[in-house]
């Protein structure tokens, strides 16, 4: 399988029918990423990775993908995120192979596509998401209420 990747020009990797608002899905994780993308998301993970840390204490890239988390904390669809990575795509020997080494891929799901590297951009954007959603729940359960009444 690693040849045939390894060869082809373009790789689209089927994720399937649209389903469970997949649509809207596709659609947001690409303007995320790209979002994150433009707000230095891969400086953020390169420094992280340089520190031997999960993520640096500072900097504008952390800065900016920090409040890119704080606009769409509550307007993503996590249930639709959740459909999507239980597809059975995720589950399959070969994926690694797959994204990989190949040269191009773009993730299909119904009619929509995403490039790997912004799907990679928002999954990692996720990562921030997710960190500071934690500390904001760490540091008062009461900072996470406020913030939704803004």
């Amino acid at each position: 399988m690693k040849s045939i990747y390894e060869r082809a020009s373009y790789v689209h990797v089927w994720m399937g029918l649209a389903a469970d608002n997949s649509d809207e899905l596709m659609d947001s994780m690409s303007s995320i990423g790209k979002r994150a993308l433009e707000a230095g998301i891969l400086e953020l993970i390169e420094d992280a990775l340089e520190q031997d840390k999960e993520q640096p204490e500072h900097g504008s890239s952390a800065t900016s993908v920090a409040a890119l988390a704080e606009e769409v904390v509550f307007l993503f669809q996590f249930g639709a995120y959740k459909s999507f990575l239980e597809r059975p795509w995720w589950y399959r020997i070969w994926v690694v192979q797959e994204i990989s080494v190949g040269r191009e891929v773009h993730f299909a799901c119904g009619e929509k596509r995403i490039s790997f590297d912004l799907l990679y951009s928002f999954f990692f954007f996720e990562v921030e998401l997710v960190k500071s959603l934690s500390e904001r729940l760490t540091d008062s359960p009461n900072n996470l209420d406020a913030s939704a009444t803004k």
